[in-house]
């Protein structure tokens, strides 16, 4: 049988494409291609705008442990009826543990025939739903005599959706206190009561209230939203975040894993100050790593290389970093047996969640020290070494600038094992250099995009180039799209003749969306290309490779 096989593509879309849409596909079956890994399509999630906490994290109350501001209470209030009297203030005396900063001491007048609440609005109200059962949790502690309810109410606090009387007689010991409320209505704007009718001072701690939540997980996650996640089918899930995982202004913002696990009145929280919000850390790294289990899919981890927005840990000094990545990988990966294995299965896995994907820093690619850069290839570097030592089959994820210094290194080792020939490699450049062509890479040449719309488009960047297929013949728009790749450059394109053309990575697709002239080149641009040029044609440092492209611009090159 001939392999070579002849397929009609006819309108199988037949909403897009028009009946005279039809083209002859010829498929060679003994030359298969490259495999593509089915790993390609996953999701990302960092604590961007609520995103963790009152977002995909089921926890209702805001501000729940009362660490959000160091004067006010934020997202709380209080109320009292007929005379009663309540007063809230923060205390940092006393407290549940070394992880909590403050609590809240109510001190209360009250009867119940005049009660006092503290009230909490929860995420810009709480969801009641009618039938549905909510648990509640708080730890308290201190001289108080009467009577304690727990409510659901409205805003207004004149309907009560749910009630339930507490069994807390509050003594001088911190206690933790549970019950259940179930709503008889749906109001998506509820409130949270407290509600006392003695008397005496009361201090509270780690108020939760929790739904039903994403396949029963304790500390679990929205079932809606989780749902959603599930029903795309991601093959990854990259966490904790970008801009998250580096923090601000100190390397105390930035997230580290091993506050995030554990119960969650034992988690400190941190500042946010990326996104400008405090986080709870109630979402933390075993609810990242159940997430992507429950998903089915690969964890992808991003570990800090010691940089934040606005500082950095030297790069001679950042074992500390390097210990605390080792360290979560033990606890993802390692044995019962092992030390963060074992804290693992006391946290309810004993099974390892078994991380495969790593990324190493987050756009720490900038070449000014001062927007955070400090020595990235070598931080790398450290990193990898590390890491492969102990998980030789671990896929490590860099940035773009160490994977060219990683590349660096290989082309040195093939040239020196004359598996590539120096001649070889000047040929390649040099043809880029005298390329004419202001696109030269494979727009328009052997690939296509058809977006959402039905648009057929030469790339990605290019989408509002697109053509429709409804309106057009495909080998039509394909013999439009050819104009990319036979394009020209105009006589005052400014890289022709270019030393450092080969090492430039300005898309033209980029440049046309973004100014409309895809021979544009940002002020930049010729900078970052010299400075590659120099590092890699001379296998000199970065920092020499810089002063030299200096150089190169005091002259006139640039």
């Amino acid at each position: 049988m001939n392999k070579k096989r002849h397929f009609l593509l006819s309108a199988v879309l037949a909403t897009t494409l028009a009946a005279n849409a039809q083209v002859t596909i010829n498929v060679d079956a003994s030359n298969p291609g490259v495999k593509v890994s089915p790993n390609l399509y996953g999701i990302f999630f960092e604590d961007i705008n609520h995103a963790a906490d009152g977002g995909l994290y089921a926890e209702l109350i805001s501000n729940r442990s009362f660490e959000d501001d160091d004067k006010n209470i934020p997202t709380w209030k209080t109320a009292a009826q007929d005379g009663a009297k309540i007063n809230a203030q923060l205390i940092n005396k006393d407290l549940l543990n070394k992880a909590q900063g403050k609590a809240l001491q109510l001190t209360i007048a009250a009867k119940p025939a005049a009660t006092a609440s503290i009230i909490n609005e929860g995420f810009w109200g709480i969801n009641a739903v009618q039938g549905r059962t909510y648990k509640l949790s708080f730890w308290a502690k201190g001289s108080y005599k009467g009577g304690l309810k727990a409510r659901l109410t409205n805003a207004k606090g004149d309907k009560v959706y749910a009630e339930t009387a507490l069994n807390a007689k509050v003594g001088k010991k911190w206690t933790k206190y549970t019950a259940e409320l179930t709503a008889n209505a749906n109001d998506a704007k509820a409130q949270f009561e407290l509600v006392a009718d003695g008397k005496g001072t009361i201090v509270l701690d780690v108020v939760s209230l929790f739904p039903p939540t994403f396949k029963n997980r304790e500390n679990g996650l929205r079932p809606d939203l989780a749902q959603l996640l599930y029903n795309i089918h991601p093959k990854f899930v990259r966490f904790p975040g970008g801009c998250y995982v580096e923090g601000q202004e100190s390397p105390e913002n930035a997230f580290h894993w091993e506050k995030t696990i554990g119960p969650i009145e034992e988690r400190p929280g941190h500042k946010n100050v990326n996104w400008r919000y405090r986080t709870s850390d109630g979402m933390g790294f075993d609810e990242y790593l159940q997430l992507a289990e429950d998903l089915n899919a690969k964890p992808l981890y991003v570990v800090n290389v010691g940089l934040w927005h606005g500082g950095m840990t030297p790069v001679d000094s950042i074992q500390p970093w390097i210990d605390e990545c080792m360290n979560a990988l033990e606890y993802a990966n390692g044995p019962v047996t092992s030390k963060y294995g074992a804290l693992r299965a006391k946290n309810g896995h004993p099974e390892p969640y078994n991380i495969e994907y790593l990324e190493i820093g987050n756009e720490n690619n900038q070449p000014d020290p001062a927007a955070q850069s400090d020595h990235y290839y070598e931080r790398f570097k450290k990193f990898k070494d590390a890491v492969l030592a102990k998980y030789p089959k671990m896929h490590q994820i860099s940035l773009n600038k160490a994977l060219e210094y990683e590349f660096a290194n290989h082309y040195k080792q093939i040239e020196t094992e004359g598996r590539k020939s120096k001649s070889n490699y000047d040929e390649i450049i040099n043809t880029l250099r005298n390329n004419e062509k202001v696109y030269s890479c494979n727009v328009a040449v052997n690939s296509f995009v058809v977006d959402y719309n039905g648009k057929m488009c030469p790339c990605m960047k290019l989408r509002h180039k697109g053509i429709k297929l409804e309106e057009n013949n495909y080998e039509k728009i394909w013999e439009d799209f050819k104009k990319y790749s036979m394009q020209i450059a105009t006589m005052d394109y400014k890289c022709k003749g270019c030393e450092a053309l080969y090492y430039c990575d300005v898309c033209p697709a980029e440049m046309d969306f973004l100014y409309n002239n895809p021979e544009y080149r940002p002020e930049n641009a010729c900078k970052c290309a010299y400075i590659r040029k120099a590092y890699y044609e001379n296998k000199i440092s970065f920092d020499e490779a810089l002063a030299e492209a200096k150089e190169d611009e005091k002259g006139g090159k640039i």
